[in-house]
């Protein structure tokens, strides 16, 4: 039995699910590739299309046989590597040739997407996809020094040939293949079949391999055909909504308020319509699910007659840097606002890395060091201060005693001030005295009875 043998039901999200949409009913298909036929079986019984098929296993291509016009099969005949298919279909036009996860399985791709090239119509299309090599579960097994070979999958053991995006798009430009349409199946690492833990890496590597490029992608899927177009780019950046990383922004903190942003982080920048909630009086801004450095934080709101309005977050739970810059721990990093009047609009940016948990554990460690220190100093200065207005007061207190030594001399010297006053008063009235009449009278008298 094939180990490609998936039976006849067509698996939602699958590569031949995919395919199976994008031909139209009663065209002309070549399948290369066809394995037992699970598509083969639908586009035969379902769409009615005419299938020719080239398949290197002869027991599948024996059932995928049954509902094809054409069945090249076996080492010859159904051999990509070499040209006998070739030989027997160069003279067929196709509108559409299905090529799904069969290049990495050929010893010259670029050669066989040449030949398939030559029998397509002028309006005929190439479905095709190829396993990326470059998924983030191979990368993680790299960086363990693992890359072993599964039964089935990305690194499956009869693969020869391995393509990223961008060797795939060398290859297409040499063929001379425009794409009509770029898509993709993505897996994240732990739904593929090998074993790996993203989580057990530092987050710097995390943040980078999550955020990369088609780190997601699983198959990339094409639809090329001869004339140059425009692009239908489903394919995007080739990554989960699940491995970004998310901003919230709450109104009034519920939950039911969320706003959630989906991206790489770095620069965010986040603008909520207030319109839409009712007496929004409070936003809590929560910058990421992980611990990370928050760096030139601003938030403005715009009032009803469109005036901007700078605002200052009432509370943060994360380690204060400056006025913008914050460390933000996993288990707390909410950045909250108030607002004091009705606003029509609330914009918030910042700048955001992702920081490793030892890096939060060193980071809550000087914080609680610095709190002590703070605490240590704020006592030293509450007991220097203690003292000073010990010192103070005992320099009052001798101030106190100067001030009452000062009132009595001065006391004294006003009474000094009055005794010589009267002093001098009594001389001068003495001096009349003596000087008076009477009084030399008296002197003489008193001369005469003391003889």
């Amino acid at each position: 039995m094939s180990k490609y043998d998936f039976g006849y039901v067509l698996e939602k999200g699958s590569t031949n699910e995919w395919a199976f949409h994008k031909i139209s009913e009663g065209s002309k298909v070549l399948e290369v590739g066809s394995a037992t036929g699970n598509l083969t079986y639908h586009l035969k019984e379902i769409k009615g299309c005419v299938i020719d098929i080239v398949e290197i296993d002869e027991d599948a291509g024996l059932k995928a046989g049954k509902y094809a016009r054409n069945a090249l099969l076996g080492m010859t005949e159904g051999n990509l590597n070499f040209d006998f298919w070739y030989k027997k279909l160069n003279t067929e036009k196709y509108d559409y040739i299905v090529i799904l996860d069969v290049l990495e399985h050929l010893q010259d791709s670029e050669n066989t997407l040449n030949l398939l090239k030559d029998l397509l119509h002028e309006d005929g299309e190439i479905i095709l996809s190829i396993p990326n090599i470059g998924h983030n579960a191979v990368i993680l097994g790299l960086l363990n020094n693992q890359f072993n070979y599964t039964e089935l999958g990305l690194l499956d053991n009869t693969h020869i040939h391995f393509f990223s995006y961008f060797s795939i798009m060398k290859m297409l430009e040499h063929v001379g293949l425009n794409k009509i349409e770029m898509d993709s199946i993505k897996k994240s690492v732990s739904d593929t079949e090998i074993p790996c833990d993203i989580s057990k890496f530092p987050v710097e590597i995390q943040y980078y391999l999550r955020t990369r490029e088609y780190a997601d992608v699983y198959q990339f899927l094409f639809v090329l055909g001869r004339k140059k177009d425009k692009c239908v780019d489903m394919l995007k950046t080739g990554n989960l909504q699940t491995s970004l990383y998310t901003s919230r922004v709450l109104i009034n903190g519920l939950s039911e308020n969320m706003v959630s942003i989906c991206g790489k982080l770095g620069h965010i920048r986040i603008s909520i319509d207030l319109s839409k909630y009712n007496d929004a009086t409070s936003i809590r801004f929560i910058p990421s699910e992980y611990c990370c450095l928050v760096m030139n934080l601003k938030a403005y709101a715009i009032d009803l007659n469109g005036n901007s309005n700078k605002l200052i977050p009432n509370w943060i739970t994360g380690i204060k840097i400056d006025d913008t810059s914050y460390v933000m721990a996993k288990e707390a990093q909410e950045i909250n606002y108030q607002l004091e009047e009705k606003m029509t609009t609330f914009v918030v940016q910042c700048d955001c890395r992702i920081l490793s948990d030892d890096l939060e554990e060193a980071m809550q460690i000087f914080e609680q060091r610095r709190t002590e220190i703070s605490k240590f100093f704020q006592k030293e200065l509450n007991d220097r201060e203690g003292m000073i207005a010990e010192k103070n007061a005992e320099i009052e207190q001798q101030n106190e005693v100067i001030r009452e030594r000062n009132e009595k001399l001065i006391k004294i010297e006003q009474e000094l001030d009055v005794m010589q006053f009267n002093l001098k008063r009594s001389e001068e009235e003495l001096s009349v005295l003596k000087n008076s009449r009477w009084y030399k009278v008296a002197t003489k008298i008193n001369s005469v009875l003391k003889r």
